[in-house]
């Protein structure tokens, strides 16, 4: 079975010689901007709640609450922003903005911000000024607005400057525009989700749940547990079911379930289960795949998904492995393998 191509693809600029210094100019009035006191003000506040959630993902790694507001390239460039700071030794220790200019047109909002960055690179408190073009978009048939672009340049070490555009948008420049068009990969978009939250770890009580790494302990207490409504619980497939709802995936494609032996039953009666080597199967599994462990074709203990294949190994990304999100590889021929399912994305 093929899987779509990536629909969505990122544009990374290359680093600035020189940051130029920008002059923070007041936000517009909304006389000056031609804009309704109403659109102003919910303008004003997702772009707020754009930039700090933004700030969480960069500083903390947490990006659930940058996923009610942008779209999932989005969140993806900043993660990986974020780890490439780690690993050139920058740490950002405060952001904060100004916004200089608002424009609307039809269903597409454009505004133009200014950034003050503070970090540390190497032992060294450095600044950095950042002018930030962003594309807001709304449907109204999803009453729902996201930004959908966000472009900037700056000479932070190891900081990649971002501009993710998605094809449908530059394709559309007049008719009204649906962001439903947008993230329709849901196969790439459950293993981005998934790889997200690697190193999230169980807690030892019903606190600091959006924390990857406070309060940790064996519990089984965790945020995933706290969507499904189960805390505490067994939890790697409730991690499975919370995947597929933060990426968007329909329950007719992957059921919730919390019971892996229910997973799998579910995954049998939607005739999209196959049996690993182990029980006679000849099925290769593919990336997004959900696979099931344990000792019978009808009780499983363990699930989780599949992140990459190669002729001999699969990559998983699973829940309450060692009491945290885990990434990590199972050999084809594992006796503990049942089987893989194969949603129909």
């Amino acid at each position: 079975m093929k899987r779509k191509e990536e629909a969505m693809k990122k544009y990374i600029a290359s680093f600035l010689a020189i940051c130029m210094i920008f002059v923070m100019v007041p936000i517009l009035p909304a006389e000056a901007a031609g804009l309704e006191d109403t659109e102003r003000v919910e303008i004003l506040e997702l772009v707020e709640s754009y930039m700090d959630s933004r700030e969480t993902a960069v500083m903390t790694g947490d990006t659930e609450s940058l996923r009610t507001v942008a779209v999932n390239g989005i969140v993806n460039d900043e993660n990986a922003h974020r780890i490439t700071l780690s690993e050139n030794n920058v740490s950002v220790s405060d952001m904060s903005f100004q916004i200089s200019g608002i424009d609307i047109e039809d269903t597409i909002t454009f505004v133009t911000l200014y950034e003050s960055m503070e970090y540390v690179d190497d032992g060294v408190v450095k600044t950095a000024d950042i002018e930030h073009n962003l594309t807001i978009m709304y449907d109204e048939a999803y009453d729902v607005a996201k930004v959908v672009s966000d472009s900037y340049r700056e000479t932070v070490s190891g900081f990649q400057s971002c501009s993710y555009v998605s094809e449908e948008i530059q394709a559309v420049s007049e008719a009204l525009y649906s962001l439903n068009s947008i993230n329709t990969d849901y196969c790439a978009e459950i293993v981005r989700v998934a790889e997200s939250q690697v190193g999230y770890k169980e807690k030892a009580s019903n606190s600091d749940l959006d924390s990857f790494t406070a309060n940790a302990g064996s519990a089984n207490y965790t945020k995933y547990g706290q969507w499904y409504g189960l805390n505490p619980a067994a939890w790697c497939a409730i991690f499975v079911s919370w995947c597929a709802s933060e990426a968007g995936v329909s329950t007719s494609v992957i059921p919730k379930y919390s019971s892996c032996s229910t997973g799998m039953k579910n995954f049998k009666d939607m005739d999209c289960f196959y049996y690993s080597s182990a029980y006679n199967g000849s099925y290769t599994p593919e990336v997004g795949d959900i696979f099931f462990t344990g000792t019978s074709t009808t009780s499983s203990s363990h699930t989780g998904i599949v992140v990459e294949v190669s002729s001999t190994q699969i990559t998983v990304v699973d829940g309450n492995w060692s009491d945290k999100v885990s990434r990590h590889t199972y050999n084809l021929t594992d006796s503990s393998l049942i089987g893989f399912a194969s949603p129909i994305y």
